[in-house]
């Protein structure tokens, strides 16, 4: 797991919660009935289903910050609207290589 140092590098004055029985390490934050799932660190990722299951609030959307390939879950891209502009995350092919990307949030903190 190459990333542990940058994760807990960025994360390190972020809450994070330990799912013992999933052996991940979630870093979120709940407002307003809205699930934000800014990262998850795994050997095996969970199902989506299975993180909001132990996260004890009421939801009513769930946002994941991250590349969501492996979460088995299926989900709708929206732009993320930082200061202004608008940022969309990707995966593999991309023909639109001149425009702006996003990274991930812990990766630019």
């Amino acid at each position: 797991m190459r990333e542990r140092g940058v994760f807990l590098f960025n994360q390190a004055t972020q809450p994070t919660w330990y799912a013992n029985d999933l052996n991940a390490i979630l870093c979120f934050k709940v407002r307003d009935a809205t699930l934000c799932l800014y990262d998850l660190v795994a050997i095996r990722v969970p199902k989506l289903q299975q993180v909001i299951d132990r996260i004890d609030s009421p939801l009513e959307r769930v946002e994941v910050c991250f590349t969501p390939d492996q979460l088995n879950a299926s989900l709708s891209p929206e732009p993320d609207v930082v200061n202004g502009g608008s940022w969309l995350m990707v995966r593999g092919e991309f023909p639109h290589w001149h425009s702006d990307l996003m990274l991930p949030s812990i990766a630019c903190s």
